[in-house]
């Protein structure tokens, strides 16, 4: 792993703007990217500087506005995108598991619930 690549992954907030902007097709300005990955702004800022800096990201002034976006040019983009759409499968896996496990949980609900009744009307508390 080159050196670059250990550096974004080794920092939780390089992490999380890579995955923001993995996930989204055009360029973003900082405070969308800051409500997106629920990050302070300076750490974004911080997190967005370092990732220019080394070529990951590229920055472009649009009216009042700067936008970040993945550089096309970045060969590490390549192995990222392969980790993030991992990362998405496994957080779409992990999801539908916790939905699974909530409608268990209220299928067995409804289940003990209609039980009790039945017993309740067979033991005469019509």
């Amino acid at each position: 792993m080159s050196d670059a690549l250990a550096q974004i992954l080794s920092s939780e907030s390089r992490f999380k703007v890579l995955k923001c902007l993995f996930g989204f097709a055009g360029a973003m300005p900082l405070r969308h990217i800051e409500k997106a990955t629920g990050l302070k702004i300076r750490s974004v800022q911080l997190a967005v500087d370092a990732l220019c800096e080394e070529g990951v990201l590229t920055r472009k002034k649009q009216d009042h506005f700067v936008l970040y976006k993945l550089s096309k040019s970045c060969l590490e983009n390549l192995i990222l995108s392969q980790i993030f759409q991992l990362i998405s499968e496994n957080e779409i896996q992990v999801r539908a598991a916790k939905y699974k496990m909530r409608a268990i949980t209220g299928l067995k609900f409804i289940n003990d619930s209609n039980n009790l009744i039945r017993k309740a009307a067979v033991s005469g508390f019509n």
